[in-house]
């Protein structure tokens, strides 16, 4: 028995042969940030739609569970789902909402008004963030920006980490500004858009599993 639920099928002795463990859901309001700025190719473009798509198909969505928002920018900022929306909690919206989402190529990343954005203006009770819901964002970019950007980028960054943990998937490599958005534990919190085991590092962050629960 592991607790109240029985296992069978065990090939080795009782006492080697595995941990209950317990998967649990953390109640968390989520917003994706995708950079469609023309530093990110069209075909990167798609890879970030393939990751997102298998991310989100893959958690729990509900009003109980976690609920999930979605905004795209580049020299524009725009907001396609909120956290106050019905669609934020129905799956089926999200992943058709991410299949529609055009590449845009922008002429520029405006990095900053992005993050500001997330902080001053999606997670907030009056747009939906649940006050019993951990807050989360998972942004895709490649992280470029002028050096005149550095100073606002740096404080929108102090504010949003005050108000959520923060992913970042790089579509090339990890630079400086990459870096300083993550949260820590950086190792954690960076990932390649293309490496191995991202959507499932992630997934696991989104729905934690406890190891062990009991001993079988």
């Amino acid at each position: 028995m592991c607790g109240t639920r029985e296992i069978y099928q065990l090939t080795t002795a009782v006492d080697k042969s595995a941990f209950c463990f317990q998967c649990i859901n953390r109640k968390q309001d989520i917003l994706i940030i995708t950079d469609v700025s023309r530093s990110i190719t069209r075909s990167v473009f798609e890879q970030m739609k393939l990751f997102q798509k298998s991310l989100v198909a893959s958690v729990d969505i509900s009003q109980n569970t976690n609920a999930i928002a979605l905004m795209e920018f580049s020299k524009t900022r725009k907001v396609l789902i909120s956290l106050d929306s019905p669609s934020s909690v129905k799956k089926a919206d999200i992943l058709s909402t991410i299949y529609q989402q055009d590449y845009e190529n922008g002429p520029s990343t405006e990095l900053a008004d992005a993050l500001d954005m997330a902080a001053t203006e999606v997670f907030t009770a009056q747009r939906g963030d649940r006050a019993d819901a951990d807050n989360m964002v998972i942004l895709f970019t490649d992280g470029w920006l002028y050096k005149s950007e550095e100073q606002d980028v740096a404080a929108a960054i102090g504010q949003l980490s005050a108000k959520a943990e923060v992913f970042v998937v790089a579509s090339r490599g990890i630079n400086s500004v990459i870096t300083k958005i993550a949260s820590e534990p950086k190792a954690d919190h960076i990932f390649q858009l293309g490496g191995g085991g991202a959507v499932s590092t992630i997934r696991r962050a989104i729905t934690p599993c406890q190891l062990p629960i009991k001993g079988i």
